[in-house]
């Protein structure tokens, strides 16, 4: 039970921390320059949508740890030549087929910059060229699920409000 009531308050301690990140700096300095920055996109659309923005939030919080600028933006917001302008550049795919534009794809496949491809879509850009470039392949996704992640003798089962992504003690 104590497990649980501790859950809670870190979950919302999480939430308000999410949502008072900035969206472009950490803390009180100048926005970095975009060659001196991170982008981060993230699917927007949708009944979920909010959630790539929430996580994407919780991204830009971890990278203020590595004192890079970050701004993160919907993928639907991506103009040509972000990922170019930017030292790396991170996609939460949060919705599941979520349609994404020319120009990401055409420059996820062409850039030699860092990309960082969470959870859903790669299959969008997982072809013959894909394979290639990174020595990996798309099959599929399984989705068999399970219910518990054991790491260092604890068992650890996902929350239910996000089971992709969060676990919490058994």
């Amino acid at each position: 039970m104590m497990k649980r009531v501790l859950f809670w308050f870190w979950l919302a301690g999480a939430l308000i921390a999410a949502l008072r990140a900035p969206s472009a700096t950490i803390g009180d300095k100048k926005p970095a320059p975009a060659a001196e920055s991170v982008l981060i996109l993230h699917d927007a659309s949708g009944q979920y949508g909010w959630i790539g923005g929430l996580h994407a939030r919780m991204l830009a919080n971890l990278m203020g740890h590595f004192k890079l600028g970050v701004k993160f933006v919907p993928v639907d917001n991506y103009n040509p030549g972000d990922i170019e302008r930017y030292r790396a550049t991170f996609y939460l795919g949060t919705v599941f087929d979520n349609p994404l534009p020319a120009a990401f794809k055409r420059e996820v496949m062409a850039s030699s910059k860092p990309v960082c491809w969470f959870n859903f879509n790669l299959w969008q850009i997982a072809d013959a060229t894909f394979q290639s470039k990174y020595g990996f392949r798309f099959d599929s996704i399984d989705q068999s699920g399970y219910g518990i992640i054991q790491y260092k003798g604890e068992n650890l089962t996902k929350h239910p409000l996000d089971p992709a992504l969060a676990a919490r003690p058994y």
